[in-house]
């Protein structure tokens, strides 16, 4: 799985590089963070196994993995827009 991470989240910055569209780059850190993830599970049962890495501490990295794929799904250039409109109307 940490391979698979890898390979996706330099894809994914290659892809970055040609487009420059924020959500790939949204994307981008939802990978890494997969990637982070399971170097740090793969160093926790290798070093210190299963008391590094507690089920919290996991679950922190998926709620990152998790808010920045749904933030890149609903991400849109005239956000700036929406919320000045908000702000006048308010």
């Amino acid at each position: 799985m940490f391979f698979l991470a890898l390979a996706i989240f330099i894809i994914s910055l290659f892809a970055y590089s040609k487009s420059k569209s924020r959500r790939i780059l949204l994307v981008s850190l939802a990978f890494f963070l997969f990637t982070v993830k399971w170097l740090v599970k793969i160093l926790d049962i290798f070093y210190s196994p299963g008391r590094f890495l507690s089920d919290s501490s996991e679950n922190l990295f998926e709620l990152g993995i998790m808010v920045s794929l749904l933030v890149a799904l609903f991400y849109r250039k005239s956000w700036k827009k929406v919320f000045a409109n908000e702000e006048r109307s308010g």
